[in-house]
C-alpha cells in the first residue's frame, strides 16, 4: 500500500469511528429509561472515544504536515535543480559561442601570416636566381610571421589550460625583485629598436612573493611587452615593486595613449579589440591581458590598471607575500 493510500485509509478509519461515537451519543440521548449510572458510564465512554478520536486526528494532522513539508522541500529542491540545469545550459551555450569565436578569430589571424609565408616560399621557388639579400629578406619576414603564429597558438593554449584547470603550478616563496630585474633587462634590446627606454626602480631590499616564479615571469613579460608595443618612440617604461599590505605589487608604467572609458570595460576580456593600436606595426590578438588576469587569479593575486587618456597607464599585479 502506498503512503497516499495509507493516509486515505487512516482518514476513513477516523471518520468511521466518529460516526460510531455519534451513534452511541444519539442512542443515549434518545433513551428515556437509562439510569444515571449507565448514563454516566455512557458519557465516559463517549469522552474516551472522542479523546482517542482527537489523538488520532492530531496524529494524522502531524503526518499530513510532515508530508506537506516534505512536498515543499521536494519542490524547492526540484526548482533549485531546474535553475542549476538552466544555468549549466546557459554556461554551455556561452562556452560554445566562445569556442566558435576562438576558432573564427584564430582562423582569421592565422590566415594572413600563413599566406605571407607561402607567398614568400613560392617567390623563392619561382625566382631561384634572386639575389642573396632578397631571399634573406623573405626568410626574415617569414620567420617573423611564424613567430606571430606561435604567439597566437601559445596564447590560445594558455587560455584553454587556465579555463580547464590543466596548468600545473609550483607556488613557492621567491625573490620577485631579482626576477623582475632579470625580466626587464631581457627587454632592453627590444626597447632600443623603437628608441625607447626601460627604467627599473630597484628597491632598497629584496622583496619576496609567494607564487609560481615562471607564472610571474610570463605575466611581467606580457605587461612590459604591451607597454613597449603601445608607447611611442623615445618613451620611457618604468617598472617598480612596492609592498601593498599582504601583497607585493609590481607596476609597469608606460607613456602610451592611455585607455578610454569605453575600452576599460573590456580591458581584461578575451579577444578585446581596443581602440589603441601598436605604434610600431606589431601584431595583437587581444588575449594577453585576459591571460594575465587568469594567471594572477590562479596565484591568489589580482590585476588592475590606473590610466589617464593622453598621459599613459600603470598596469599592476598583486601577488601574496605568503601562502594563502
Amino acid at each position: 500500500m502506498s503512503k497516499r493510500e495509507q493516509r486515505d485509509q487512516n482518514y476513513r478509519d477516523v471518520f468511521r469511528r466518529e460516526h460510531e461515537i455519534l451513534d452511541e451519543a444519539e442512542e443515549l440521548l434518545s433513551s428515556e429509561t437509562v439510569e444515571e449510572a449507565a448514563l454516566r458510564e455512557g458519557f465516559d465512554s463517549l469522552s474516551t472515544g472522542f479523546s482517542r478520536l482527537l489523538d488520532n486526528a492530531l496524529k494524522i494532522t502531524r503526518i499530513g504536515d510532515s508530508v506537506q513539508r516534505q512536498l515543499v522541500d521536494t519542490q524547492r529542491e526540484l526548482r533549485k535543480t531546474l535553475r542549476e540545469k538552466e544555468d549549466l545550459n546557459h554556461h554551455l551555450t556561452e562556452m560554445a559561442k566562445e569556442k566558435d569565436e576562438y576558432l573564427g578569430i584564430a582562423a582569421h589571424d592565422l590566415r594572413s601570416p600563413l599566406s605571407n609565408v607561402i607567398m614568400g616560399m613560392e617567390l623563392i621557388q619561382e625566382q631561384p636566381d634572386m639575389g642573396r639579400g632578397e631571399w634573406l629578406g623573405i626568410l626574415k619576414d617569414s620567420t617573423e610571421e611564424c613567430r606571430r603564429i606561435l604567439d597566437l597558438l601559445g596564447n590560445l593554449l594558455d587560455v584553454n589550460r587556465i579555463e580547464t584547470g590543466n596548468m600545473v603550478w609550483e607556488k613557492r616563496d621567491f625573490c620577485a625583485s631579482v626576477t623582475a630585474l632579470s625580466v626587464a633587462e631581457g627587454f632592453f634590446k627590444k626597447a632600443s629598436l623603437k628608441e625607447q627606454k626601460i627604467i627599473f626602480d630597484e628597491p632598497s631590499e629584496d622583496l619576496f612573493a609567494h607564487a609560481d616564479p615562471q607564472v610571474y615571469v610570463q605575466i611581467l613579460e606580457n605587461l612590459i611587452s604591451n607597454a613597449l608595443k603601445y608607447s611611442p618612440t623615445k618613451s620611457v617604461t618604468r617598472i617598480r615593486l612596492v609592498v601593498a599590505g599582504e601583497y607585493l605589487r609590481t607596476e609597469v608604467e608606460d607613456e602610451g595613449p592611455g585607455i578610454s572609458s569605453e575600452d576599460r570595460e573590456n580591458l581584461f576580456k578575451k579577444f578585446a579589440r581596443l581602440s589603441a593600436r601598436p605604434t610600431g606595426g606589431e601584431s595583437t590578438v587581444g588575449l594577453g591581458l585576459s591571460i594575465v588576469k587568469g594567471l594572477a587569479e590562479a596565484m591568489n593575486g589580482r590585476v588592475g590598471c590606473r590610466t589617464r587618456v593622453g598621459e599613459g597607464s600603470v598596469f599592476y599585479i598583486d601577488l601574496p607575500t605568503q601562502a594563502h
